[in-house]
């Protein structure tokens, strides 16, 4: 059963899955190109990032109670990622070369893999959340 802030947060990331899947095709579907391969590679990278870290994390912290002491922060987080990679997509991409993009999409897809691998790496004393209300300091 899905609880407190635990189902927000998996209905937010849900939620973002679908809006960035069709923003992201419509991005992709008026580029050309390398900027086609560009846009759809961060976009794909991205989905693909918010799906394991959803079940690395999301649906892992459904079965622990809710964090008072949170005060929604993995809600304003989800909102605040949500809102910046939307509006990525949603307004008209500047022209750029090949190699800034490529620059770019390197630097999107390095930062997911440091993220991930430190959230696999601290495993169950991971949380999106103030820790200290699962005893962690």
């Amino acid at each position: 059963m899905l609880v407190g802030s635990n189902k927000i947060s998996i209905t937010l990331s849900g939620v973002l899955f679908v809006a960035v899947s069709v923003l992201g095709a419509l991005k992709a579907w008026a580029a050309s190109g390398v900027q086609l391969m560009l846009v759809a590679t961060a976009v794909v990278g991205y989905l693909a990032w918010l799906v394991v870290e959803s079940r690395l994390v999301s649906i892992r912290e459904v079965a622990l109670p809710d964090a008072p002491a949170d005060r929604g922060s993995c809600e304003m987080y989800a909102v605040a990622q949500g809102a910046t990679v939307l509006t990525a997509l949603a307004l008209p991409s500047t022209p750029t070369t090949a190699l800034v993009g490529l620059v770019g999409l390197v630097l999107m897809l390095v930062g997911i893999c440091i993220r991930l691998s430190a959230v696999v790496t601290l495993g169950r004393y991971y949380s999106r959340g103030c820790g200290c209300w699962r005893g962690i300091r």
